[in-house]
């Protein structure tokens, strides 16, 4: 049985540019986007997409959940889905709510997913692997 990956943000950027690695690789690889951002279906038999909202804890907990059913106990998951400003100058503009929503997702996000996939995982032979981006 293959290993399983959940790559978070694996629908573009540096999330996108993992997952074919992994493929080469032998994994099954779930990646993640936003719920109702249209992302171009997985070309790979082996790669699936899941919705993800990282700022709902719900949805965290349904997304682990979904790739767990599908594919089995995750054996490595990839925090890579993150906000934030694409130059210097953006972020020395930016104002205390969109730093409270940058953390939202950047930070507690990120920790209730590394706490879902310690959890809810399930048994693996050998380490799993957990990598934030």
């Amino acid at each position: 049985m293959p290993k399983v990956a959940l790559v978070t943000g694996g629908d573009r950027g540096i999330g996108r540019d993992i997952v074919p690695t992994l493929l080469a690789q032998g994994w099954t690889v779930a990646t993640t986007c936003l719920p109702g951002i249209v992302a171009a279906d997985a070309e790979n038999p082996n790669q699936t997409l899941h919705p993800l909202d990282l700022r709902e804890p719900d949805s965290i907990h349904t997304c682990l959940d979904a790739v767990v059913a599908r594919h089995g106990a995750i054996a490595a998951l990839v925090n890579n889905a993150a906000v934030g400003s694409a130059t210097l100058a953006g972020f020395a503009n930016t104002e205390a709510a969109q730093d409270a929503a940058m953390m939202a997702i950047n930070a507690v996000g990120t920790l209730t997913m590394c706490r879902g996939f310690v959890k809810n995982a399930g048994p693996q032979q050998g380490a799993r692997k957990l990598v934030n981006i």
